[in-house]
């Protein structure tokens, strides 16, 4: 049966992976830094993981951007 109209995407990499769960480690660490009133440490490791979220979307949004082209010139 062929599948009509359904269209496989590339899995996501383990390196984004990796990314978003050290993204939330560094998120976590400021919370609580800033909880305890440390505010060079949270406003630090809120920074790292700021910057960790937002390349980790740049990746994923890279990857099915090239997963649809790729996809479109194999079939």
């Amino acid at each position: 049966m062929a599948d009509a109209g359904l269209r496989k995407v590339a899995p996501s990499s383990d390196a984004e992976c990796d990314m978003i769960k050290w993204a939330i480690i560094f998120l976590v660490i400021g919370l609580i830094a800033g909880a305890l009133g440390l505010g060079g440490v949270a406003g630090v490791s809120m920074g790292i993981a700021k910057f960790l979220f937002i390349g980790a979307l740049l990746i994923a949004v890279v990857l099915f951007v090239l997963g649809l082209t790729v996809f479109r010139k194999v079939t």
